[in-house]
């Protein structure tokens, strides 16, 4: 009798502390239409173009949640195939920063795709970003490796970016 007793209370505090915890949840959010603008002459090298976000987790996810986990699951980079081609683009690296976490690369991609007008980056899954989507803004940096220098070119690159956002109600 003892031991129905005892199984019983352990089952009792088992689903007690399972009601206790909350299911994580997961959001993707998409940020599309960025605009990383280039003004000439660009130089052989890397080229840093800068746009700042600001994400309102509170409109995306509703009130009353705690942010555990958030990847950058996809990043594209729309170009003009007019003048950024495999001839003098080699590579592109994305990096994220804000005023209150360090600057650190969150895709890349290297070689370029020759064919094709979108540029799919390879993203870094193993970053949590939740410190940059939490402050009231975060920037994206963006460095086309061009090969050659143009005096005459000024470039617009436009990125879609898709964050994946895991977290729990409080």
């Amino acid at each position: 009798m003892k031991t129905i007793h005892r199984y019983s209370l352990l089952f009792l505090y088992l689903a007690v502390l399972m009601s206790c915890s909350s299911k994580t949840e997961i959001k993707t959010i998409t940020v599309s239409n960025i605009n990383f603008e280039f003004e000439s002459p660009i130089y052989a090298g890397p080229n840093s173009a800068t746009a700042e976000l600001s994400i309102d987790l509170s409109k995306e996810i509703g009130e009353g949640f705690e942010i555990k986990d958030v990847k950058l699951k996809n990043a594209s980079i729309v170009t003009d195939s007019t003048t950024v081609t495999a001839d003098n683009l080699q590579s592109i690296t994305l990096q994220i920063g804000s005023s209150n976490q360090p600057l650190i690369s969150v895709a890349v991609l290297n070689p370029t795709t020759s064919t094709s007008l979108i540029q799919q980056l390879n993203t870094s899954n193993d970053k949590n970003l939740a410190s940059y989507l939490l402050d009231k803004s975060f920037y994206l940096v963006l460095d086309p490796d061009f090969i050659n220098d143009s005096e005459e070119m000024s470039l617009r690159l436009e990125g879609t970016f898709e964050f994946e956002i895991h977290y729990t109600n409080k």
